[in-house]
Parts: structure tokens; sequence; C-alpha cells
């Protein structure tokens, strides 16, 4: 199972990369306008697959909020609530999946003290805390948090309630300070 996932993954940017370099007029500026104007009844739907799907590549949301806000600066609120399903399900997609994808040993080889670290304050009392605070600042990737939760047997609805307090307020700033900049 994991395999086939790394192995689709792996397919999927070799195939990106191999379009641009066969067809690099694909991704110019007009072609991308072109899309999107060919698109335009169904990029609602775009966005809300692309949000969502890309938990499953641990890809950050920031970006994809901050696109969502230039593509569709009318609907601040629904851009928001779509972000926040995106964030939530990559929460839960992480955290079950922790043992399962192997990055323990590499992560552990290389910040063991961090991890221990944080495994102790993910089984403190604060731990919904400690992730709310982690998850309102947008250079740690949340889904790093919700991994180390997953390992550490935090109890769901703890880790969930700490992404959607701090992903919200994030996310917020995001889409209506970005939105007021656009």
């Amino acid at each position: 199972m994991k395999q086939t996932i790394y192995l689709i993954w792996g397919s999927m940017i070799l195939i990106l990369i191999g379009a641009y370099l066969v067809y690099p007029s694909l991704y110019s500026t007009a072609s991308i306008k072109y899309w999107i104007e060919w698109c335009s009844l169904n990029i609602w739907l775009a966005y809300i697959l692309i949000t969502i799907l890309r938990g499953v590549f641990l890809l950050p949301s920031t970006p994809f909020v901050l696109g969502g806000v230039f593509l569709f600066p009318h609907s601040p609120a629904f851009v928001l609530s779509i972000s926040m399903v995106g964030v939530l399900l990559s929460a839960c997609l992480v955290y079950y999946h922790s043992g399962g994808l192997n990055f323990s040993d590499k992560i552990m080889a290389k910040y063991p003290e961090r991890v221990q670290q944080l495994s102790q304050r993910l089984q403190s009392r604060r731990s919904t805390m400690v992730i709310t605070f982690w998850s309102m600042f947008p250079l740690i990737p949340t889904d790093l948090i919700c991994y180390v939760a997953g390992l550490a047997k935090m109890p769901v609805q703890y880790m969930l309630t700490g992404v959607l307090i701090g992903e919200l307020f994030l996310n917020y700033c995001l889409v209506y300070l970005g939105g007021a900049l656009i």
C-alpha cells in the first residue's frame, strides 16, 4: 500500500516535470490564464479538490489559501471554509497513518531530542495549546505536529481542536488580510 502511494506520487511528479521539459508552453502565463478561463465554471470544484488533496502530498496549506484568495477575492468565507476542511482532513490523514508512513525513523535519527520533547509535551495537560500555537505559525508545517501527535498516541479530539483553533486563526488572517492586500 505504502509503496503504491509512493509510486503514484513519484510518477505524478515525473509526469509533470516531463511535460514541462517537453511542452514548456503549457506552463506559460498565457496557457495558465487560458486554462483558468476554460475552467471558469469548474474552478470552484478544482479548488476544492486541490485544497483537500494537497494534504496527501504533505504540501503546506498557506500557498493554497493565498491562491484561493487571489482566485476568489469576492468569496473569502468560502475560501476560509474550504481551506479549513482541507487542513482538518489532512491532519486526520497524517494522524491516523503516522505509524505506517515510516517517517519516524528518519525524523528520530535527525531530531531525537526534539521528537522526544514534543512527544512529552503532547502527552501533557497542555497538549492542545501546544498544537494550537504550532498551527498558528505559517512557517512550520502543521502536518508535522499531527504526525508526532499520532506517534505519541495523543487523543485525536485534542489534536483536532488545537489544529482547528490555530489554523482557523492563521487562515482567517491569510484570507482577510491577504484579500485586503489584493
